[in-house]
């Protein structure tokens, strides 16, 4: 596992987290960051890009 992997591991995981978190306060908005952040998360784990290669990726589309 390298670097970009073990990152991609934790930004599922504060997404996942800040969901929760969301959740329970019923805000719309953190809930849109977290959903987002854990889909950065498991980009970067299949595809082994950072999140800004992601982001730029994305916005070429």
């Amino acid at each position: 596992m390298n670097t970009t992997e073990e990152n991609g591991i934790l930004q599922k995981e504060k997404g996942a987290l800040k969901q929760r978190f969301a959740r329970l306060t019923e805000d719309d908005q953190v809930l849109s960051e977290g959903l987002k952040q854990e889909e950065y998360g498991n980009q970067q784990i299949r595809y082994g890009k950072t999140e800004e290669d992601l982001s730029k990726i994305i916005k070429e589309l």
